[in-house]
C-alpha cells in the first residue's frame, strides 16, 4: 500500500490534535503546522497528497497558503449563520446551530430531552452544498 501524506495547517492546537489523531487512525501519515508559513515550508519539503488548512490564521491565511501552492486554486467556504443578518458574526458551533435551527426537536425519544446529532451536521451539509461551484468552475474557466 502506498502511504498517503496529509498536511494539516491550523493555528488551533486542540483542533490539530483531534484531526491528526483521526487521520492517523485512518492510516494516513500526517504532517502538522501551526501557521501558514510553517505549512508552506512543509508543503515544499514533503509535497503531500492532500493539504487541509484553516482559513483564518495569523500571518499567512489558509487561502494565501493554497494560492502559493497553486495560483489557479478554486476554493469555497461558508459561514454557520450566513454573511448577513443578526447572527453573521457569531461563531457557529455545531450543537448551537443544531439547537437554533430546530433540528434538535427531531431527535431523542418522544418522552425525553433532545439529543445532539452525531457528527458535524453543519460541516457535512455545507460540504455537500459547497461542492457544486468548485467542481464546475474549472470547466467554465477554460
Amino acid at each position: 500500500m502506498i502511504e498517503k501524506t496529509i498536511l494539516l495547517i491550523d493555528d488551533d492546537e486542540s483542533m490539530r490534535r483531534v484531526v491528526e489523531y483521526t487521520l492517523t487512525q485512518a492510516g494516513y501519515r500526517v504532517l502538522t503546522a501551526a501557521d501558514g508559513e510553517e505549512g508552506l515550508r512543509l508543503f515544499r519539503q514533503a509535497t503531500p497528497s492532500v493539504t487541509i488548512t484553516d482559513i483564518q490564521m495569523p500571518g499567512l491565511s489558509g487561502y494565501e497558503v493554497l494560492r502559493a501552492i497553486n495560483p489557479r486554486i478554486i476554493y469555497a467556504t461558508g459561514k454557520g449563520y450566513g454573511i448577513s443578518g443578526p447572527y453573521r458574526d457569531l461563531p457557529a458551533f455545531d450543537p448551537v446551530v443544531q439547537a437554533m435551527s430546530g433540528v434538535l426537536s427531531t431527535t431523542g425519544e418522544a418522552d425525553g430531552p433532545p439529543r445532539a446529532t452525531v457528527g458535524h451536521l453543519r460541516r457535512g451539509a455545507r460540504s455537500c452544498v459547497g461542492c457544486g461551484p468548485p467542481v464546475s468552475a474549472p470547466c467554465r474557466r477554460e
